[in-house]
């Protein structure tokens, strides 16, 4: 292999020549994510997926398992003389969403930390504790607050052995093309086997066909990506993908990828569509198989033709119409085009049409065999697909009431929708009236109401009175997707919590909703499962049992809010366990604390094991630490009274990076970052606190106790000089403060 003079230029694990960070991306280029997984959540993708997954993969893709193959020792294999590339297999797979995670058990304390496997000084490795489906040790404290936590940030090393290395980037053998404006054209990170601080650097757009570096012979992971905007989609794909790059002399190594110009056209029924009118949009969302999804959206004056870059396979291509598109004839709604459209390697050029096929639906509207009365807002009828809206009609307020238009071909299921109705004797929900129905033709939508009514007691007693409604009896019905169409009554202020009222006839999950927590749980409560009305009043019985949660701080009664304070002082939340939580019954109260006086809360809860949070979120109140803490679980089976002192902690310390002191930040209007705060088990977000501007790097943290994720960051889009220390560092996780 040809050796060439190259220009060497890096940062982190490389020689930094230029001083400008040009190592370093922004926050959403960094691979950083957010508080939802504590272990990822700050490194800048230097141990993204699971810390003992085997190394991490950087932003923009998943690191493998095992953190590549190759020889002994990880030197890669055996016939690489220089510089060797492998891209990690790309199977093609559909798009899906949701999922749960499987359950994950971590057996190093400080996993995903610095120092893994290591807790800092003053702190020993102890017990497991668990967060949503992860379980941990916890770097436990030798002694109680305040603490002192000093953190040393990984140094940019200079590079012991320099060798000199190009990447070049192709597409379809060529030098990879710039984009139309200047932004960076993608991301690249290095990540060494098997293990140390990440680097990533942006692809620039000046030179987006090669990356020079100088890089310590070894193995790394890559993960790289490049652009998906407008802009960019009309010189290359986006294209993202993971490899394992091996160094062991100067050389170049390939990084090919393959691209077709596509020009594509959506019709409507086999005909050109013309310019969008005002007010009106079109969205065609290419779904790759094994990559990014494209989202084309096309504006007002616009005509659905356009020229884009994408990468061969296999997409779900689906487009939704917005607006008002009906002078065209074009349904506002959603539908699938083309579920496995296949786009071959060869040629690199192609076209594509997408059509757009409609029918004509209309019908009749009734309510208990008769029209629908006099009303100038007499609902809609609802085409879904997939379970979610496609397309919506306005019935006529004229009489005899009907509904007509255009739906894209396919099966649906079609629902009335009476909320915002106000013909009399209508019921306030929705309803389905056919399932998996092919559209076209005609449909009439025949409704029958049934008359409900009922009293919510609680204890076997009248609900007491509150000043203002009691809550709510809400009616979900089971042939809607979950949170469609409830029809709820309320529960007066004063009297008998009775209600009364109609639903369309049908099978129901029934709820009652507190709203005023003194008085009933304010949590959606289940009273009946798979309930079909008839005219026997539905009585409901709540059990309840009171609890008052007093709050002090460091033993004595937080201080007063002043009148701006937002949220007041807080506010408390009570999970339900071992109940089976649903998304239309999660199974969580609240309340909120008081502005003055006693930081209490007075709640009545169903008996059951309740965990207990209190959470700060409020800037401009100082009297409490920010964030939220946990109290822990209590079992309530009689009235209960507690009172919880907790103990703030006091947490200080310094921030070098490679044992030294933290430079001065290069420009007067830049910081040298902060450090965040993530109570893993109290939830909420990560609490910020600044570093010192000059001098040395010291901060000092009020914290709730509890076990902590820690978190160096320094982005540049928020002012910070990232050639100090990087963008973001994960110092510690699962370290308890007490």
């Amino acid at each position: 292999m040809r050796v060439e003079s190259l220009i060497v230029c890096g940062s982190l694990l490389f020689a930094a020549c230029d001083g400008a960070g040009h190592g370093q991306g922004d926050a959403g280029r960094s691979g950083a994510s957010g508080p939802e997984d504590p272990v990822t959540s700050m490194d800048g993708g230097a141990n993204a997926g699971a810390p003992d997954a085997g190394g991490g993969g950087g932003s923009g893709g998943a690191a493998d398992a095992g953190g590549g193959g190759g020889g002994a020792g990880g030197g890669g294999p055996p016939d690489c003389p220089a510089v060797c590339f492998t891209m990690d297999a790309r199977p093609e797979s559909r798009p899906t969403t949701g999922g749960t995670p499987a359950p994950t058990r971590l057996t190093d304390c400080n996993a995903g930390g610095i120092a893994r496997g290591q807790c800092p000084s003053g702190w020993r490795c102890g017990r497991e504790t668990t967060w949503s489906t992860m379980t941990f040790p916890v770097c436990e404290p030798n002694r109680a607050s305040p603490y002192t936590l000093d953190q040393d940030l990984p140094a940019p090393p200079v590079p012991t052995r320099p060798v000199d290395v190009t990447l070049k980037f192709t597409l379809n053998g060529r030098p990879w093309p710039a984009a139309a404006d200047a932004n960076p054209v993608g991301t690249i990170t290095f990540t060494p086997e098997p293990a140390g601080p990440s680097l990533t650097k942006e692809i620039l757009a000046t030179s987006p066909s090669e990356l020079r570096l100088a890089m310590e012979p070894g193995a790394y992971r890559v993960s790289l990506a490049f652009a998906n905007t407008e802009k960019s989609r009309l010189a290359f794909p986006p294209v993202s993908a993971t490899g394992r790059l091996v160094v062991r002399a100067p050389g170049i190594a390939a990084i090919p990828f393959q691209g077709v110009a596509v020009s594509y056209e959506v019709t409507l029924n086999g005909a050109a569509i013309p310019a969008l009118p005002a007010n009106s949009s079109l969205w065609v969302t290419f779904s790759s198989w094994r990559g990014p999804t494209v989202i084309e959206m096309l504006g007002a004056r616009q005509t659905p033709r356009r020229a884009i870059f994408l990468e061969p396979g296999r997409y779900t291509v689906g487009v939704q119409t917005n607006g008002e598109t009906a002078s065209l004839n074009l349904p506002a709604g959603a539908t699938t085009v083309n579920d496995a459209w296949d786009l071959a390697a060869s040629p690199v050029a192609a076209s594509a049409r997408f059509d757009l096929s409609t029918v004509d639906v209309s019908g009749a509207v009734r309510l208990n065999g008769r029209d629908l009365g006099a009303a100038t807002r007499s609902g809609y009828v609802d085409f879904l697909g997939n379970g979610v809206m496609a397309t919506r009609f306005a019935v006529s307020s004229t009489r005899p009431a009907r509904y007509q238009g255009k739906v894209f071909r396919g099966a649906y299921d079609v629902f009335y929708d009476g909320m915002s109705s106000n013909v009399a004797g209508m019921p306030r929900g929705g309803t389905r009236v056919e399932r998996g129905v092919t559209a076209g033709g005609t449909l009439d939508v025949d409704l029958v109401s049934v008359a409900v009514s009922g009293e919510v007691t609680r204890n076997n007693a009248v609900v007491p009175d509150s000043s203002s409604i009691r809550g709510a009896v809400t009616f979900r019905p089971k042939s809607a997707p979950i949170l469609f169409f409830p029809v709820s009554f309320n529960l007066p202020a004063r009297g008998r919590a009775t209600f009364s009222g109609s639903v369309f006839a049908g099978t129901y999950d029934v709820f009652v909703e507190g709203h005023d927590a003194n008085v009933l749980p304010t949590l959606k409560w289940p009273a009946r499962r798979d309930w079909q009305p008839s005219a026997t009043p539905l009585a409901i019985d709540i059990p309840t049992r009171k609890l008052d949660v007093t709050v002090k701080l460091n033993g004595a009664q937080p201080a007063n809010a002043a009148a701006s304070a937002i949220s007041a002082r807080g506010s408390f939340s009570f999970n339900l366990n071992g109940a089976p939580a649903t998304a239309d019954a999660p199974l969580s109260a609240y309340a909120l604390a008081p502005a003055t006086g006693p930081l209490k809360a007075s709640v009545v809860l169903p008996p059951g094991n309740w965990t207990i949070r209190y959470g700060n979120a409020a800037a401009d109140y100082t009297g409490m630490p920010q964030g939220n803490v946990r109290y822990g679980a209590i079992d309530l089976v009689a009235d209960s009274a507690i009172t919880w002192d907790i103990r703030a902690v006091d947490v200080s310390g310094t921030l070098t990076v490679g044992g030294r002191p933290l430079p001065a930040p290069a420009r007067s209007n830049l910081d040298r970052g902060k450090i965040g705060f993530w109570n893993v088990q109290g939830g909420g977000g990560i609490v910020f606190f600044p570093i010192a501007t000059s001098g040395a790097g010291t901060y000092r943290a009020w914290l709730f106790p509890g076990v902590h994720s820690v978190s160096y960051v320094c982005f540049t889009s928020l002012d910070c000089d990232a050639t100090i220390a990087g963008q973001s560092h994960q110092l510690l996780f699962g370290i308890e403060f007490n």
